[in-house]
């Protein structure tokens, strides 16, 4: 609040009726009618970040695609591979075509280092481990 012969008895919150008479006193101050810096400070590479992560992402998740459609369905069970989409309320999914021109959509299923086989096999002997111990 500032009182005085430019500023009114009340808080304006940067807003001045064209009627006012302080207005046309302050218009000729520089940067009163387009401010000359930002208010807030910017933050740096905010949609690049954001698109950067997407292709990264978008990457691994081919990568993991191409493995799992070789080992479990194969070159000959599919026309083009695996490809990868991202739904903003399901996440990352997969989709592929099969040798009827029929769409096949997936989810992802996580492929580390080891293969497919090998990952249901370690799940296999958990489980039976678990069962063994009842």
């Amino acid at each position: 609040l500032r009182a005085g012969p430019i500023g009114p008895l009340y808080h304006t919150w940067g807003l001045i009726k064209p009627s006012c008479k302080s207005l046309h006193v302050k218009r000729d101050i520089p940067g009163f009618l387009l401010p000359r810096k930002r208010s807030m400070a910017r933050h740096r590479g905010g949609l690049h970040r954001i698109r950067q992560r997407m292709k990264q992402e978008e990457e691994l998740q081919l990568a993991n695609a191409a493995r799992w459609g070789n080992e479990s369905i194969g070159p000959n069970g599919m026309f083009g591979g695996v490809q990868v989409y991202y739904d903003p309320f399901r996440g990352w999914r997969w989709w592929y075509t099969d040798r009827d021109f029929n769409p096949v959509f997936t989810t992802p299923v996580v492929v580390n280092d080891m293969s497919i086989a090998e990952a249901l096999t370690t799940q296999i002997r958990h489980l039976q481990r678990h069962i063994d111990n009842r």
